[in-house]
């Protein structure tokens, strides 16, 4: 019984750790970030842009802006639409429908790249660590 008892009292007071940093992290401890603060770098980017080319191009345009049909992934409509959202969303929603003939069938560093592009073209700036694909990172980085 009391290995039961000191088994619990560790756990509880793991679960206040874990809450003593949530709560660090959500009041500017670093969890929350934009994408004016750098979260991907210029040769992903560049890498981006090259699958963007062979992928993406043809229907949102070689600028992202094209409308032929195809929402536009720069400028102030593009943003207007997503600044209520995270990159995480943005990159779920490419990952679960684009390219529209086969949706999901680009590799999790590619969907990360081409985002990394829409952001670069979009104006904000680079950084020094590259975009991740990990969804639970991803939702942390916020539109402005």
């Amino acid at each position: 019984m009391r290995d039961c008892y000191q088994g619990a009292r560790i756990i509880v007071a793991g679960l206040m750790a874990v809450g003593i940093v949530c709560v660090a992290g959500a009041q500017g401890g670093g969890a929350l970030r934009t994408v004016r603060d750098g979260v991907y770098t210029t040769q992903q980017a560049e890498r981006g842009a090259a699958v963007y080319a062979r992928e993406c191009a043809e229907c949102h345009g070689p600028t992202l802006q094209e409308d032929d049909g195809a929402a536009p992934l720069a400028g102030s409509a593009f943003v207007g639409v997503w600044k209520a959202y995270s990159a995480g969303d943005l990159y779920e929603r490419m990952r679960k429908t684009m390219p529209k003939e086969s949706p999901g069938r680009l590799s999790a560093r590619e969907y990360a790249d081409i985002l990394a592009q829409i952001l670069r073209v979009n104006g904000y700036p680079a950084g020094n660590t590259e975009l991740t694909d990990r969804m639970e990172l991803l939702k942390q980085i916020r539109f402005e």
